[in-house]
């Protein structure tokens, strides 16, 4: 029953970050037919105050656009979603994920892993002053992908051998999330690790994957 709701939760949101990402295209799309349309309103008004209206709202429109961190859409889609909630919740995140390669992975366990350490790492780092996260993914030495993810936690997490030992208080880190990370990193022959650093109360884990062959060009 267990592995049946998590093939239906990871059905479900493949489906819901496919949805968005079209939806973010055709955002796109409407708004560059919006500023061809306001460029030319602001070209035959001859009025200043309305060319600084207009500037001002292209501005104000165009920060809270989705951005291509990768070259991946699947990806963008779930580090835009956490990024906008980050910002609600005043969590600073700093994403570096340029050169990151998905290709070889389906866009079901793309979602699996980034979906489940994106939201831990928002719900533990959302509950400490300053909380903030740091996300990076890039290719090493033509043939790994590393996954980097660090944040902010309130409480002691104790770690050993790769596993979180129980606890209410660190109850932001999810048993079943948790276990979809890892089926994931087994899945595709990856190797995880995660620590907690007392000394700056952090919470790190790394995931990395070799790149087959066949993605990837020597």
């Amino acid at each position: 029953m267990e592995l049946e709701y998590e093939k239906q939760k990871l059905k479900s949101a493949a489906e819901y970050y496919d949805l968005l990402n079209e939806q973010n295209e055709n955002s796109r799309i409407v708004m560059h037919d919006i500023k061809r349309h306001l460029n030319a309103i602001k070209s035959i008004s001859g009025d200043d105050a309305v060319t600084e209206y207009i500037d001002n709202f292209i501005e104000d429109f165009s920060v809270n656009k989705s951005v291509d961190y990768c070259n991946n859409p699947m990806v963008n889609s779930i580090v835009n979603r956490y990024k906008s909630v980050c910002d609600r919740l005043g969590v600073k995140m700093n994403i570096d994920i340029r050169s990151a390669d998905f290709s070889f992975m389906s866009e079901p366990d793309i979602t699996a892993l980034l979906d489940n350490l994106l939201e831990n790492a928002v719900e533990a780092a959302q509950n400490t002053e300053n909380g903030f996260i740091d996300f990076s993914a890039f290719v090493r030495k033509n043939k790994y992908l590393s996954i980097q993810l660090t944040n902010s936690v309130k409480n002691i997490i104790t770690v050993k051998n790769n596993r979180i030992a129980s606890s209410k208080k660190s109850g932001s880190i999810h048993g079943t999330g948790l276990k979809s990370i890892k089926r994931v990193v087994k899945k595709y022959d990856g190797e995880i690790n995660m620590k907690f650093n007392e000394d700056d109360m952090t919470f790190s884990s790394n995931v990395v994957f070799e790149i087959p062959r066949l993605n990837y060009e020597y």
